[in-house]
């Protein structure tokens, strides 16, 4: 990889920190890796972006947050997709789908490209959390990100969930910015829905075809908390209840 100016990058890169537990989907792999040029422990994410015209690569909504000041998101050293050859790593099922010997279904199959991240923080799951007060902040933080790219950025993130509000010195980090969309642009995207079903609004879940608007991540947060505290923490609920 290179960074801004265009040098090149090295990192060691030990065992992933996280991993992609489905075979379809983006497979997305996180590592603590060992950043050679600034002696430094960064993060590095591995994943398959969707490939689609008006998705925004996530390393350019970094950039646009980050040149934003946008509050409690970490910072980007150095994105892009990973190349095969002299081309981009591209999945090839959907060259293949509409073919008599594929026997197809008219499913829908979107291309994606091999993709890496670098980030200048490691962080830690919310579920680590250390007392009920903590998750409460750090999901005020990431609403407090949130409401910075909505407002100063155009930028709506349309999957606020568990696995997407991190912890960093005890302030929260919004991470997973590649499902985000431009609010300029009013139209569908993907198929099917982007999101964690966990924690998408009823309003989402009832109609796949509404538009994803920013109270839909406002009520997802809700459902984060209630996640934590039902799983995470001790309580007078019985199992049967």
């Amino acid at each position: 990889m290179k960074d801004a100016d265009g040098s090149d990058l090295t990192y060691l890169v030990p065992a992933p920190v996280a991993t992609g537990l489905s075979p379809i989907g983006r497979n997305t792999c996180g590592f603590s890796v060992y950043d050679t040029k600034g002696d430094r422990v960064v993060f590095l994410k591995d994943t398959w972006r969707v490939l689609l015209p008006d998705i925004i690569p996530e390393g350019d909504v970094y950039k646009r947050l980050n040149e934003k000041h946008v509050r409690h998101v970490a910072t980007c050293l150095a994105s892009g997709d990973v190349l095969g050859g002299s081309n981009a790593h591209t999945t090839q099922t959907g060259r293949f789908k509409d073919a008599p010997w594929a026997r197809p279904t008219g499913a829908i199959l979107i291309a994606h490209v091999h993709y890496r991240l670098v980030l200048n923080i490691v962080t830690t799951p919310i579920t680590s959390f250390v007392s009920s007060r903590q998750v409460v902040e750090v999901v005020r933080d990431a609403l407090i990100a949130h409401q910075d790219a909505y407002e100063d950025c155009d930028i709506l993130h349309r999957d606020l969930s568990v696995g997407n509000i991190m912890v960093h010195e005890n302030e929260g980090i919004l991470i997973d910015w590649d499902l985000a969309k431009s609010t300029q642009d009013s139209g569908p995207r993907q198929i099917p829905r982007t999101g964690t079903w966990q924690f998408m609004s009823a309003r989402l879940v009832a109609d796949m075809n509404t538009p994803h608007d920013f109270q839909d991540d406002m009520e997802s947060t809700l459902y984060v908390i209630l996640w934590i505290m039902f799983i995470f923490t001790v309580s007078c609920i019985s199992d049967a209840q």
